[in-house]
């Protein structure tokens, strides 16, 4: 139990939000875990940078018809865009474009991109291609 006093030592409070913290997770699967984080990611991200990303996106979707995320990712460095405040919002971007009706999801692939981590990436279509 923490005190709830100016008092109280704060080592205490950190202790014990870990503790509840834990034991939250405990209770989600992994898909839950992830897709919370890619969601808090994407609520801190700067709403500059999401202007930013959304202009590009629309660049990028008109001249491509097939994508994974790390393409959009690498054309965006490619403009200029710097990196956002956490590497989640990359992978949550997307998924907004897909929210949003931009593009499409087709299926799972072995990744084309020169560095990413995860050995099956969703390939996209392109819904403003022209």
């Amino acid at each position: 139990r923490v005190l709830r006093c100016r008092h109280a030592d704060p080592r205490a409070f950190v202790y014990y939000r870990r503790r509840r913290l834990k034991q939250e997770l405990r209770h989600m699967s992994r898909e839950q875990f992830i897709q919370t984080e890619i969601e808090r990611a994407f609520e801190a991200a700067d709403d500059d940078w999401k202007k930013q990303y959304f202009e590009n996106a629309v660049k990028f979707l008109k001249k491509n018809r097939y994508l994974e995320g790390g393409h959009l990712c690498a054309f965006c460095r490619e403009q200029g865009m710097p990196d956002p405040h956490h590497h989640n919002v990359w992978c949550s971007m997307v998924r907004v474009l897909n929210q949003y009706g931009w593009i499409t999801k087709i299926g799972k692939i072995k990744p084309t991109c020169k560095h990413t981590h995860i050995h099956e990436v969703t390939e996209w279509e392109s819904n403003l291609f022209r």
